[in-house]
């Protein structure tokens, strides 16, 4: 059903132009889906482009490579590709402003599982089918790009409903059985966006809690999940709400998550800018992983150790999750309980640990002695 008309920006409309001209020379349907969708409806223009093609999804993405400057990664198991365009060399139509432009595209798809909290089956399919396998309603509304209905909405689930109500709304019953990361996903988006879990939904979530859904999911989903919340612009909300709703303690037995988190959580993010030239924070990846040193230094070393193993966490991250819990006190101590000491005196104690672990120790204190020292020291050594 088409509902209504989407106007995008000159950018974001030469580069689905594009796509809409190329579809059309080979007959093919193609649509803006998902996330693109529902932030565009929202107002808010999203850097990466999801393509969902009634058809070779590759060839497309490779037709639409040939017209613009840019690389293509194929996953051809999937039937799915990734176009990248970079700054200015990707043409005109990525703009240097912008940096890089990721356009994901995928042949529509239908997907069955063979038992809960599998990876699913998947076969080629139609638009319609593709949209009923997403996750949320919100999420599984798409925008026409060929000539004849370009930029109109099609929306099967009632996405732009649940948009309007501020609703989070599952697909169907089994959806959080079927695939338990989405119940990440689900407070990912609340928070977010400022939505709620409508009650429904909440009681299918809850439901798949108590059945241990997510002790039956591979870690390294799990972990692609609570990274993605960790991506977020404020993550302790998602964290606090998995706190409230008991997910955390299916992740990483043993963590309280005190209240304090957020604040610690705010004062990293506030030490990383007010340590760099320009005002703006470090590389996502290391602000990331400070989060999760943060998180797991509240954990005695054996269960450290046992969330290390089992999320595979690099050796560099491991060793300054254990730099971090083991010698917060003593940083502290050392920096805050004298009125007076030199720089020398502070090099000496600072310069064997690491810049993560200082900001962690920094965030987390209450002596205001101590974090100046520690700030002032990360500036000098930047």
């Amino acid at each position: 059903m088409k509902n209504k008309k989407i106007r995008f920006s000159k950018r974001f409309k030469d580069i689905l132009s594009l796509i809409s001209s190329e579809a059309g020379k080979v007959d093919v349907r193609v649509f803006l889906v998902g996330g693109s969708v529902r932030d565009l409806i929202l107002g808010n223009e999203n850097q990466d482009i999801d393509v969902v093609a009634e058809g070779d999804a590759i060839a497309l993405a490779e037709r639409v490579a040939g017209k613009i400057k840019g690389k293509v990664f194929k996953y051809r198991r999937f039937g799915t590709a990734t176009l990248i365009l970079q700054g200015s060399s990707a043409s005109e139509l990525s703009d240097k402003k912008c940096g890089k432009i990721k356009i994901d595209f995928a042949t529509a798809r239908k997907e069955t599982y063979s038992s809960p909290a599998a990876l699913p089956d998947v076969v080629p399919s139609v638009l319609k089918n593709d949209l009923y396998r997403r996750d949320f309603t919100i999420n599984s509304m798409a925008i026409g790009l060929n000539k004849d209905d370009f930029g109109a909405v099609i929306d099967h689930c009632g996405g732009l409903k649940d948009l309007e109500k501020k609703k989070i709304r599952i697909l169907h019953d089994r959806s959080f059985i079927d695939d338990p990361t989405r119940i990440f996903r689900a407070i990912r988006f609340e928070q977010r966006l400022g939505f709620k879990i409508e009650k429904h939904t909440m009681m299918l979530l809850k439901n798949a809690l108590g059945k241990k859904m997510i002790s039956r999911t591979g870690k390294e989903r799990i972990k692609e999940e609570l990274m993605l919340i960790l991506k977020e612009s404020v993550p302790e909300k998602s964290l606090l709400r998995m706190k409230e709703l008991a997910v955390m303690k299916e992740i990483y037995p043993g963590l309280s998550l005190p209240s304090r988190t957020g604040q610690r959580f705010k004062s990293l993010r506030s030490l990383q800018k007010a340590c760099t030239a320009d005002g703006n924070e470090r590389d996502p990846s290391k602000i990331r992983n400070m989060y999760l040193m943060i998180l797991l230094g509240e954990l005695d070393s054996a269960r450290i150790l046992m969330a290390a193993k089992g999320y595979v966490f690099s050796k560099k991250l491991v060793f300054n999750i254990f730099e971090y819990a083991e010698n917060k006190g003593t940083i502290v101590k050392r920096m805050g309980s004298k009125k007076r000491m030199g720089s020398v005196e502070v090099r000496e104690v600072l310069n064997t640990f690491s810049s993560e672990t200082l900001f962690c120790v920094a965030a987390g204190t209450r002596s205001l002695r101590a974090r100046k020292r520690i700030v002032s020291f990360e500036k000098d050594r930047i």
